[in-house]
């Protein structure tokens, strides 16, 4: 009774105030993405993170487990801790801890380099997403040389242990666009699902986003380990197919042919329900408008950092058709709420999901 309810009880209470958002139509940050160090071993180049940055600046335990009592008293239920490295943080577990005894929602986007020495505590963590891009070549070519290996190896690891919370988060750039299928075949080897992502624009200015949405749709249909929802993918298709390359749509620079997007989609969930907490204390909406900065969460309180988080006038971007979560709180389809929980109660696990 105590394992069940101590697995269970965070989708119930996530799940509650899920509800009660969408009912109630007041923001709240129901999803936090909380970088929780700017130390990192690589350097991807497409990372919009200030990496390395001095570890004077990273929030010490005791300013993490503040700042997640306020996030939780806000109606925070989901926190994905990332980085940097998520894992160089030297109170990994116990930050990780700290989130499961308030029965919240916890997942970490890892590089995968590392992840030997904190298996045991991996094993607490309701999802694992593994950065992961493409072929040897072109994986090393981002990554840095070898990576490639000790990132697959470790997968294997994990499935010969019994880890299952893992799956593979794999971003399609104009390095990988030609090899991310890849992916595919080593998360059948291991047992996991993938989610796949874009670069911003990339390599949509060069006409291949929407064909590569397609070959997505068209593999996941064949019953490929591909997470993102059939929603999800069919809007990266029209987006891609209607409008093209990635731009920000404000107020007064919407377009006819965008504007029935901003109708389908409504009001973007992005910095109202989702946001990303910087590990200098900084919120920000999203990745698209990083950088519109509000106040400091170590200088003021969380709410009023929150609250004073900018997120300007957007009405849409070419990451939004993708962004997962968003369909949490936008989409009017009960398929979405569906497959979503569906994979997280299986804890991503593919051979039980596919």
């Amino acid at each position: 009774m105590t394992a069940f309810f101590h697995r269970y009880w965070p989708y119930v209470n996530a799940g509650y105030m899920l509800i009660k958002g969408r009912l109630g139509g007041r923001p709240f940050p129901w999803y936090v993405n909380y970088f929780i160090t700017s130390k990192c071993n690589l350097k991807c180049p497409y990372c919009y993170v200030d990496i390395n940055a001095g570890p004077e600046k990273d929030p010490s335990l005791e300013q993490i487990k503040h700042t997640i009592d306020a996030l939780y008293r806000l109606g925070t239920r989901y926190v994905c801790l990332l980085g940097g490295e998520p894992l160089l943080h030297p109170n990994f577990e116990e930050i990780v801890d700290y989130l499961l005894a308030k029965g919240m929602l916890v997942s970490v986007n890892t590089n995968g380099t590392i992840i030997g020495r904190q298996d045991h505590v991996l094993r607490k963590i309701h999802r694992v997403a593994v950065s992961f891009e493409g072929t040897p070549e072109t994986h090393d070519k981002d990554r840095g040389r070898g990576t490639y290996d000790k990132i697959v190896r470790n997968l294997r690891t994990m499935k010969e242990r019994g880890i299952r919370n893992f799956c593979i988060q794999a971003t399609i750039s104009d390095n990988t666009k030609d090899g991310w299928e890849h992916v595919l075949d080593v998360a059948r080897e291991v047992g996991c699902t993938v989610l796949l992502d874009e670069v911003t624009g990339v390599p949509s200015e060069s006409g291949k986003g929407t064909q590569i949405w397609r070959r997505i749709d068209e593999l996941k249909r064949q019953g490929a380990p591909i997470e993102n929802t059939f929603e999800a993918i069919g809007n990266m298709i029209s987006y891609g197919t209607a409008i093209g390359a990635s731009e920000v749509y404000k107020d007064a620079s919407v377009p006819e042919t965008v504007q029935g997007f901003v109708d389908k989609y409504g009001e973007c969930p992005m910095g109202r329900y989702n946001a990303f907490l910087d590990y200098d204390g900084t919120f920000h909406p999203c990745v698209t408008l990083w950088g519109r900065n509000g106040h400091n969460v170590f200088e003021t309180s969380v709410e009023e950092a929150y609250n004073a988080m900018s997120c300007e006038t957007c009405h849409l971007c070419h990451a939004r058709p993708n962004y997962q979560t968003t369909y949490l709180f936008a989409s009017r389809r009960l398929g979405t709420f569906f497959n979503f929980a569906r994979h997280a109660l299986s804890r991503y696990n593919y051979t039980t999901t596919k």
